[in-house]
């Protein structure tokens, strides 16, 4: 893959190369003024061939051409003049230049690819070191000690800049006296290059001394700036993977910035910058939002179906209930369109909801829902969207059969969707600080310290704060809220305590059977015993005399370990649990 400039004034020639190019997995950027493409050439040192028209929108393409030629870095850069219009005078001042080749336009494809092919054959920036196999034989040097060296030159470069201009600058100016020679620490720095095979530095440091003893001060500036690019060119050598903006596709840019952002992010701890973000500050954008996010893989398919047809009711409410994003966004609409008298009268079944919104409604609904893409949810080796719902679905369905086993009935249904609700602040803290967001569930896993805590330290409150915020300020069922708030204590639920207690109960013997992904590291090697978690504080009031304790987390423990293939759609056998 090469990186070609492309310094052409028109759109259409642009267009074309750029297809020729796209077609032989090459890199294309484009300007169209001489002083544009030697800012370009300088700052992406990683231009392997400039393709140059003769008329420019500033004047010709010889200038350009001439200043690289005329610079000790970038004299061997390789040129092709493919141009509309020339004369003979241009064909010979571009030959005394020293161009690849001078061609006429139209372009061809296949002289283009040559071009190119001549270009990469031999890249002009390794002629400004030692090629580095050869050069360690035979100066007895092994290669680390070589890089080494790199690396201390390209410090050294940077500390003696102010020296050198300090010497030049006087010694340029000094007319009619003889000019001092190089600063000590000049030439020691000349030496280190020679000794590092770095011609480049080496032919840099030259060129600033001989303008300078020839008091050309108007030269001055631009023998600087191949000093300094020389620098920079040992930083290329020594890391050939280093990625060159303007050469990168919008993809690229945008991973390149959000790498940097999880860097911030990351560093943070260690720089004293936590919390991020105050749950004051989080508070009002919670409010502020127009509705739930909405992953939007989901969000597409709600679309889809929701098309104001009634015979789309039925797939919309197995749809929706099978969907932690879909539940919350639809009964928020449906309590919102149907006012309940008090919080704990609100509707809290999912597919009631959707039958009665309507075919019309949901429609209007799927046109204004906001997302989070799946893809901030990808966070390697072991967080992403498709395990996270496994997760969330599975504690939907063991809170549905821990109310079945513990004979609590009435709590079935509800339970079904608490569970399948419990843990949307994830959802929210994805939609508003994703960034934030991946940072923690990585750091937890790095670390090995439950979610709950990471949350804290990075925005002074957890994700199920946040969850029942939202839910309170836009209408869910109070009971939901309350199992959000209460999750790691529910004893401090009050009247709804049995139903935060089953759904952490589900939730914890999900994360114990290896279900999906919670995002909160678990040791798995040690037993699990439901009697140690504060769950079981307000549960255990409720079993019977016969009920069997140990039986009862085996056989939990084995149906949420069976929901991984099922809900994975791979399970042969009837569902684990009744249909939901």
């Amino acid at each position: 893959m090469a990186n070609i400039l492309l310094v052409d004034p028109g759109e259409t020639p642009c267009s074309a190369m750029r297809g020729i190019l796209d077609r032989g997995n090459h890199r294309l950027a484009t300007v169209d003024t001489e002083p544009a493409a030697w800012t370009f050439i300088r700052e992406q040192v990683k231009v392997d061939l400039v393709i140059l028209e003769l008329s420019l929108k500033d004047g010709s393409g010889i200038g350009l051409l001439r200043r690289l030629r005329a610079d000790s870095q970038l004299k061997g850069i390789p040129v092709v003049i493919y141009t509309a219009r020339a004369n003979r005078n241009d064909v010979k001042m571009c030959l005394e230049s020293k161009v690849q080749n001078f061609l006429m336009k139209p372009y061809d494809e296949d002289v283009v690819f040559q071009e190119v092919g001549k270009a990469l054959a031999a890249k002009w920036r390794d002629a400004l070191f030692e090629e580095e196999r050869s050069f360690c034989q035979l100066m007895g040097y092994r290669q680390h000690d070589l890089h080494g060296m790199l690396r201390d030159l390209r410090k050294s470069v940077d500390g003696v800049l102010p020296t050198v201009r300090q010497w030049a600058d006087q010694a340029a100016n000094a007319h009619g006296d003889e000019p001092s020679e190089l600063p000590d620490e000049v030439a020691a720095v000349r030496e280190a290059a020679e000794a590092a095979g770095a011609w480049g530095v080496v032919s840099a440091l030259s060129n600033v001394e001989a303008v300078a003893k020839a008091h050309q001060e108007g030269r001055l500036p631009a023998a600087f700036e191949s000093l300094e690019l020389a620098g920079r060119m040992i930083e290329h050598r020594l890391d050939p993977d280093i990625a060159c903006v303007g050469f990168m596709n919008d993809q690229e840019v945008s991973e390149q910035e959000h790498e940097k952002l999880l860097a911030v992010w990351r560093e943070a701890p260690a720089q004293g910058r936590c919390p991020m973000m105050t749950w004051d500050e989080l508070k009002p954008r919670v409010e502020a939002m127009t509705g739930f996010p909405v992953i939007d893989s989901a969000a597409a398919a709600f679309r889809m179906t929701a098309t104001g047809q009634p015979s789309c009711i039925h797939p919309l409410m197995d749809l929706v209930a099978r969907d932690p994003g879909l539940s919350t966004q639809v009964l928020i609409a449906v309590n919102k369109a149907h006012p309940a008298p008090d919080a704990r009268s609100r509707i809290e079944d999912a597919r009631s909801a959707v039958s009665q919104l309507g075919e019309m409604k949901l429609a209007a609904l799927s046109r204004g829902m906001i997302t989070v893409s799946q893809r901030t949810l990808e966070i390697p080796p072991q967080f992403n969207w498709s395990r996270y719902w496994t997760f969330v679905r599975s504690v939907a369905r063991v809170s549905q059969l821990i109310c079945q086993q513990m004979e609590l009935f009435s709590l079935e249904p509800v339970a079904r969707t608490a569970g399948e609700l419990h843990d949307i602040g994830k959802l929210i803290l994805a939609h508003l600080e994703p960034i934030g967001f991946q940072v923690i569930v990585d750091e937890a896993r790095r670390q090995r310290r439950p979610l709950v805590e990471l949350e804290k330290q990075y925005f002074d409150c957890t994700t199920a704060q946040l969850g029942a915020h939202f839910g309170q300020h836009f209408g869910l069922s109070e009971r939901f809220t309350q199992v959000m708030r209460h999750l790691a204590n529910p004893v401090e639920a009050g009247e709804d305590a049995r139903l935060a207690a089953v759904v952490a109960l589900a939730r914890n013997f999900c994360e114990h059977a290896g279900v999906g992904c919670s995002g909160s590291p678990v040791n798995r090697e040690e037993t699990f015993w439901a009697d140690r978690t504060p769950a079981w504080e307000v549960l255990q009031d409720c079993v019977f005399p016969s009920f069997k304790l140990r039986e009862f987390e085996r056989t939990m423990l084995a149906r949420a370990r069976g929901l991984r293939e099922e809900l994975a759609g791979r399970s042969d056998t009837a569902p684990i649990l009744q249909a939901v």
